[in-house]
Order: C-alpha cells, then structure tokens, then sequence
C-alpha cells in the first residue's frame, strides 16, 4: 500500500482559504465556552458582530458541556466587572507603595534633597488617586451593560436564538464516568486535549469532555469540524519556537479523521471574524477584532482578573514606570515536595489573620526544619511577594488573591503573580520554553538576567516548571 506525503502529517497541510469556506458553510462550527462567556467582556459592537457572524451559520452547534460551563460561569463573568474595581485598586495601592519604596531607594542612594522625595511621592499618590477615580467610573458605567435577569440580558436571548435544536446532549452515567476516566487518563500522561490544565480550580477534565462530544457529533455526522476557542495553550495547538499558532495537535487531527473522516480546523475568535467577513459576508470592523485579540490575550494568560481595556492599560502603565519587581525566596521545604501545597499551607496558616509572631510560631511548627527565626521570617516573604498576604498593623492578612487560592488551589492564581511581580520571571519563562537544557544552562551563566546570580536564575526555573509554565526537565540540568 502507497502513501502520500501527508499520509500520517496531517496536521502540517495548511488550511486554504476554499477549505475554510467548506469548514464554515458545511463543517460542524463549535465555540467553545470561553467564546460565549467573552461576550460579556466584548465591547457592544463586537459583540454584535459576532453574534451577527454566528447567526449565518447553519451548522453551529454546542455541545452540552459548554452549555453547562457557560450557565456555571456567566454571573460570576457578568458580576466581575463590578467587583474587579477593589481588587484593582488593592493592587494600584500596592504598586504605589513599591513605586515610593523606589523612589526612597534611589534618594538615599544619591544623598539627595529629602524634599525630591516628597515631590515625588505627591506624584505618585495624586496618579494612585486619579486613576482609581477613573477605574470607578469606567465600571460602573460597564454595570449597565450586563444585567443579571435573564429576560433583560442581550447576550442570552441572541444565544437562545441561536442555539434552538443545535445543542448536544448530555453524557449519560456510563458515558459521563468512562469519559472521566480518560480525561484523568490523558492528564497523567500529558495527552491532548486538557492536561494543561491539571491544578486548576475548576474541573479539568472538562476540555476533554467537550473534545470527546464533538468527536461523537462529527462521527455521527461524518463532517469536518471548525472549532472556535480562545484556549491558546499547547494541548490544543501546535505552537511555534515564537509562540505562534499554527494548527491543531496532531493527535486531535489524527483522532477526529479515525472517529469522523473528517478534518479539524481551530480558530481564535479574532481569526474567526476575519474568515467570517471574506467568506460570510458579515459586517466585522478593525476596532471588533482589536478588541477581541486583546480580550483573549487576558484571558489566555494566567488570570489575575479581567480588566476592561482601560484598566489593563492603567495598570500597565504604572508597573513599566517601576523597576519594583522582586527577588523570589526558597520555600521552607527547599526544592523538594510541591511548591502549590507549600504555599497552600502557608496561607492556611493566615487564614485568621493571625499576629505576625504567632503566625511565624505556626509557621516554624509546620515547617520544624526552619529553626532559625530569621530564616523563617524571609521564607514566608514568599507570600508577601507573590501578592498573597500582606503585614498591616502587626498582622498577617490574607489579600483576596490569597484567599482564592486557598480556597481553589488554582495555580493560574500564582502563575500571573510570579510573572508580574518577581525579577526575572517573565524573562527567563522565554528563554526556557525556546531553548533545550543546555542551552538555557549557558544563557543563564553567560548573560543572566536582570542581573540575577545563577543560583536566583535555577530556583526560578525551577518555580517556572512546578507552576506548569515549563516542562518539568530542565532545572535539573542546570547545575551540570
């Protein structure tokens, strides 16, 4: 028996444009959850368009997954943008406090005038006062928008609309359990689609019963499928050496053509209304599809909330103003054991907001190794650094952050803090997902960044890899 060239390597045929003109007209088109819930962080133009883009859809379909996702999910998504405003502002006035730190630091360096100091902390705080006033307005002015009622919400009623007989139906116990079961399977054994997210608070084997429900409708159909989902992780996608998407897994292509004969197209959202215009022949402006990738690039990122367009840029603004990021600490139990469940015990520990020496007495308790008082009390700067707790009047308080993990253990929680707020983090997650051990081992002896020592640069690796960020393979090397 012959074969062809992409016999085996289907997934490296890029998709023509004619082939998505199939996929959206003939193919079974599935959003994913992510897709339905952004419709309330979208602006209302672009969430016009795309509900107009659904609605020329005649193959749209949901699964019943998604369906229970979205009704999970959207009065937390609706009532976020209302709440967010405190958790941001806690954040701006932390980041204040980093930026005076600063500005102290640099004055006593330089023996300058004490008065530059307090100029410069006016500065700070009338920019701290400004933007939280701005923040305030922007959000309620977004509350109008959302309504919680189900009969006065704009999104529900174009979905119900939409999706008249196009929904899935549920597994049944038999079904629900063996697909469980596999999930769990493919998590352990790092196998598309999902295992990226093991250690979420929510349930993650949910993407593979999605996954294994549009296998069952295609095979039933015997049709290509056109998935639209914000998810960028590598469980669902090729990714390049720049992190571009290139296409589905392999194996997702592979097993959708052995259940169905068919073939599997992914899009982002943004991807999606730009096939939707040429080949639909809808209304989609510049300005929808800016908002939509900049909606999805929040939210594909480890989350530390969903903030408007012009919280993000407040916030980003004021964090490139700062060189404030901060030296990462070792964990009481060194590098063995979980870094997720010590800092899950950590936070225990504050849960009632205990002095500060009573929280350290738990502390050398739970941790007996860490004798010296010291050293305890560096290692649980951990938690302050990381934007977990906080020390006000003489006490130990959990923030809203600390909180939520110690409730859900989500590690999406800790990934966004580790990266914005340690020294080193953000650059050396590039270096490492592009480089192979060795290579990593000599950037970080020859150029070391931030000006880390080696010693820093490997426990960041290593916290990279115990947060999911990096293949658990290289820090071990390191030391080579």
């Amino acid at each position: 028996m012959t074969r062809g060239l992409f016999d085996g390597y289907e997934e490296y045929k890029s998709a023509s444009g004619e082939d998505y003109r199939s996929a959206l007209l003939k193919g079974l088109v599935v959003p994913d959850t992510s897709v339905l819930l952004n419709l309330y962080r979208y602006s209302t133009r672009t969430r016009t368009e795309l509900l107009a883009a659904f609605a020329k859809l005649g193959t749209i379909w949901l699964p019943s997954q998604v369906l229970d996702e979205f009704w999970r999910n959207r009065l937390s998504v609706i009532r976020d943008s209302r709440e967010i405003t405190a958790r941001t502002t806690v954040s701006l006035e932390q980041k204040s406090k980093e930026l005076i730190a600063t500005i102290a630091s640099w004055v006593n360096s330089r023996g300058a005038d004490p008065a530059i100091k307090a100029e410069l902390t006016v500065i700070v705080e009338s920019a701290l006062k400004e933007l939280s006033a701005r923040l305030a307005a922007i959000t309620e002015a977004d509350a109008a928008d959302v309504p919680e009622d189900t009969n006065e919400d704009p999104v529900i009623a174009a979905l119900d609309r939409l999706f008249v007989g196009k929904v899935g139906v549920p597994f049944n116990k038999d079904e629900y359990e063996a697909a469980i079961q596999e999930a769990n399977r493919r998590i352990e054994a790092k196998e598309p689609p999902g295992y990226r997210d093991k250690g979420k608070g929510f349930t993650p084997q949910g993407d593979y019963l999605v996954w294994k429900q549009i296998l069952d409708e295609a095979g039933r159909r015997h049709a290509d499928v056109l998935f639209i989902t914000g998810d960028q992780k590598e469980d669902w996608w090729r990714v390049g050496s720049g992190n571009e998407l290139l296409g589905p897994r392999g194996e997702l292509v592979r097993e959708l053509r052995s259940a169905a004969g068919g073939r599997l197209y992914l899009l982002t959202p943004e991807r999606f209304l730009s096939r939707a215009r040429d080949i639909l022949g809808v209304e989609v402006s510049a300005e929808s599809i800016a908002d939509v990738e900049r909606v999805d690039r929040r939210a594909s990122a480890p989350r530390e909330a969903d903030w408007t367009d012009e919280q993000a840029a407040a916030l980003e603004e004021l964090a490139q103003a700062s060189d404030a990021r901060l030296p990462i600490e070792q964990l009481p139990e060194g590098a063995t054991g979980s870094y997720l469940d010590v800092l899950s015990d950590m936070c225990d520990l504050a849960h009632d907001s205990p002095g500060i020496d009573e929280y350290l007495n738990r502390f050398q308790e739970r941790f007996p190794r860490i004798t010296v008082r010291t050293e305890a009390r560096r290692r649980t700067s951990t938690l302050l650094k990381l934007g977990l707790a906080v020390e006000s009047n003489g006490r130990m308080l959990l923030t809203d952050a600390g909180k939520d993990f110690s409730t859900t253990k989500d590690v999406a929680l800790v990934q966004i803090a580790f990266l914005n707020r340690i020294r080193g983090a953000r650059e050396l997650l590039e270096i490492a997902r592009s480089s192979d051990a060795s290579a990593l081992r000599a950037r970080i002896r020859d150029i070391p960044p931030e000006a880390l020592t080696q010693n820093q640069a490997i426990l960041i690796v290593r916290w990279l890899e115990q947060l999911d960020l990096i293949e658990e393979t290289k820090s071990g090397h390191l030391n080579e």
